[in-house]
């Protein structure tokens, strides 16, 4: 059953008192700082010498909102060699000019940083080598602080009062190209993930020794602008935009381009080749600018749950009973052969409605019909008042409960009156007999309920596999990669289901949608649905308040970046397409053994005639005296605005008036127009099931993603930078 843990207002109050303090406890709050800066244009240019080092000049365009003191770029060295030459200039002079020059224009220059060993390098972070004029570096350090051997962290002040400006590092690897027996290779993650800030615009140029022989070139993350590679020249340039992820650049190349660099004695290009291929055949699922890699990424989805389904309804056939979809459209005039509660318990099963609503009004309606209690809305005042107690049974316990429980010395309830009290008594006495409503309605076969648990499992699977691979496209697999994925899609859920406590017409929709149709699937994936809006709403609500915002809106929301790729949306389109078959499932088979389906057909044909009575012949209809019995009846099935409405227009007002008022010991008509049973009820159902639980999420991750698929294992991953 799914309890109602908190109002709609009381929902509303935790949201934004979690999203005050979420906010609260972010590094500054965003309203106490209007900082910001932008990473307009990341200029790099990389020269690779013969001996497989590599120089490196990196541009990188800032425009700040406030005042800014300082910036700072990470180099990840592993992989890469040793780092050294680290020279930085704040003059905003072409890069073309100065890769050509051989000026310092305006490079801070200090005692060149000599080749360390990593038995050489400090273990604390926090040990600063001054290089002057406001230039320093930081050994063991990435971009968030964090220890990390063979990081540098390049820092340079800047002018906190200038809005534009370019800062140009340089600095020398001395390994970034390696080479085999059978090939030179280069596989580098030239642009890292632990920027602050989107890099708006990225050019790379990327010159090699010339060599004459067979090259091969793959990037990830961006697109090849130009290349020229013959044995005059060797140039690589590439481009991206909006780049939040990384981008790696992998080569094969003769040996001979770097004739001078140490030689690893094994083998590499068949391995390579395999690699990249795979990556290659991948990346049909990933490309956003190929319609069909959302089909390609919906099909795979889509086909397992299709073999799946097929095998259960071949090889577990006996478990599946057809559906007499001519005998449920039938007309039943009389009333069916259960009592009232078990009609509307079976009612409320056929729906997959397991709130209770209906057979509590049922319950209430056959009081009233035995007089046993009486029930009167009064200028919108609804009361019950127990009426027979002395040498009768007890006709229901739980109404028996709140009248002489909650009630006055008249033994007289009112919806206020009613509340949870500690002990939860309430909530005790109405599971008992909401328990007891379920269980009428067990005599089930298997077939249907097994293709509901397949989808149940099945959707959260999928997702949970999208938003893994989206993850995969950026970093390579690890634990805690797949434990981020695990936690992102607990977290869109649970934002998802937070949304629909809110979003009450919503809530409702997914019911008028779904309802009749595994109501439980459908909203898994209504609620995967709304979780993805809700979570992108929060990332670009966060992104208006500055970089606390930014910051709060990266770990609790999803970029457009994120939710538009081919692998999130083929989750989407997968499920839809899960629940139509589930429809289809639903339409052709039933869940209830022979037994009960019989029973199942009765309440379908009863309902159908309620509905349709105003339509029929007056001999058809059921005689005067039993009115009140159908009334039960119709209660049980939904239908008492129908039923009234049917009666009224075959005999008259004046004759269903008279007729009901003395057969239901008072009044009917505001009952049966849908306030008592959408609001009476209902108020009842609230008090018992408020109960007040804990319930919270762990930590997050960032739901940024670009680029192409997958990392085909480069250096130098965790390059970066930021402003301070």
């Amino acid at each position: 059953m799914m309890i109602k843990l908190v109002k709609q207002w009381q929902a509303l109050c935790l949201f934004m008192s979690a999203l005050f303090l979420g906010l609260c406890f972010t590094s500054d709050v965003f309203g106490s700082d209007s900082r910001d800066y932008q990473i307009k244009r990341d200029d790099v240019y990389v020269k690779i010498n013969r001996d497989g080092s590599a120089d490196m000049t990196q541009q990188v365009h800032y425009h700040f909102k406030g005042k800014y003191h300082g910036v700072f770029i990470v180099q990840d060295s592993s992989g890469l060699g040793k780092i050294s030459n680290i020279l930085v200039s704040r003059d905003n002079i072409p890069l073309s000019k100065m890769v050509r020059g051989n000026g310092d224009y305006g490079f801070g220059l200090a005692e060149n940083v000599k080749d360390l060993d990593d038995d050489e390098i400090s273990d604390d972070p926090q040990d600063v080598v001054m290089m002057g004029d406001g230039i320093f570096y930081q050994v063991n350090t990435n971009a968030d602080g964090d220890e990390k051997k063979g990081d540098y962290r390049i820092i340079t002040r800047v002018d906190p009062d200038k809005r534009d400006q370019v800062i140009t590092f340089q600095y020398h690897l001395s390994s970034v190209a390696k080479r085999f027996q059978d090939t030179g290779e280069i596989n580098w993650k030239i642009i890292g993930t632990s920027w602050q800030r989107k890099l708006e615009n990225v050019n790379v140029t990327i010159d090699m020794p010339s060599a004459k022989g067979k090259q091969h070139l793959w990037v990830h993350g961006a697109k090849i602008s130009s290349q020229t590679w013959n044995n005059h020249t060797s140039r690589v340039k590439l481009s991206a935009k909006n780049v939040d992820t990384y981008l790696e650049i992998h080569m094969l190349f003769p040996t001979a381009a770097i004739d001078e660099a140490p030689l690893y004695h094994r083998d590499r290009y068949q391995a390579v080749m395999k690699a990249e291929q795979k990556l290659q055949r991948l990346a049909v699922f990933t490309n956003r600018d190929n319609p069909l890699s959302y089909l390609w990424s919906s099909l795979a989805f889509i086909i397992p749950f299709i073999v799946c389904l097929l095998g259960l309804l071949i090889f577990g056939h006996r478990y599946f009973r057809r559906r007499d979809r001519v005998a449920e459209k039938l007309h039943r005039f009389d009333v069916p052969s259960m009592t009232p509660i078990e009609v509307a318990a079976i009612y409320q099963d056929i729906h997959n409605d397991d709130s209770g609503n209906i057979p509590l009004a049922t319950e209430i309606a056959r009081l009233q019909l035995k007089g046993v209690i009486d029930v009167k809305v009064e200028d919108g005042q609804q009361t019950i008042t127990w009426k027979s107690l002395k040498g009768q049974q007890i006709e229901s316990p739980f109404i028996y409960f709140l009248t002489h429980h909650y009630g006055d010395e008249n033994y007289t309830v009112r919806p206020e009156d009613i509340h949870n009290e500690s002990g939860n008594a309430l909530y005790h006495n109405w599971m008992i007999v909401h328990n007891k409503w379920i269980e009428m309605s067990s005599d089930k076969v298997g077939g249907k309920s097994l293709v509901d648990a397949m989808s149940f499992f099945y959707l959260p699977l999928i997702i949970f596999i999208g938003i893994l691979w989206a993850r995969l496209m950026v970093y390579s697999l690890g634990i805690g990669i797949v434990i981020r994925a695990i936690i992102r899609t607990i977290e869109i859920f649970l934002i998802g289901i937070f949304a629909v406590s809110l979003i009450r017409p919503l809530e409702k929709l997914q019911k008028k949608i779904f309802g009749p149709f595994n109501y439980y699937s459908s909203g898994i994936l209504y609620s995967y649905g709304l979780g993805l809006v809700a979570c992108t709403l929060i990332n670009l609500i966060g992104s208006l308040f500055g970089p606390d915002g930014r910051q709060f809106g990266n770990w609790f929301g999803l970029d457009l970046a994120f939710v538009t790729q081919p692998i999130v949306v083929g989750t989407i389109i997968a499920g839809i397409v899960i629940q139509l078959l589930n429809m289809l499932i639903d339409y052709l088979f039933t869940d209830y053994d022979e037994a009960g389906y019989k029973k199942a057909v009765e309440v379908l044909q009863f309902k159908s005639m309620i509905h349709d009575m105003g339509h029929f012949a007056k001999k058809d209809l059921p005689d005067e005296t039993l009115w009140g019995e159908y009334y039960v009846y119709a209660t049980a099935v939904g239908e008492t605005k129908s039923f009234i409405k049917g009666l009224k227009g075959q005999f008259g007002e004046e004759a269903v008036d008279k007729s009901l008022k003395r057969q239901l010991n008072g009044d009917y008509d505001q009952l049966a127009s849908g306030l008592f049973v959408g609001s009476f009820t209902s108020q009842i159902i609230d008090n018992a099931e408020q109960i007040h639980t804990e319930s919270s999420s762990d930590g997050s991750f960032s739901g940024d993603s670009g680029g192409g698929w997958g990392s085909s294992g480069g250096s130098g991953g965790d390059s970066g930078g930021g402003a301070f």
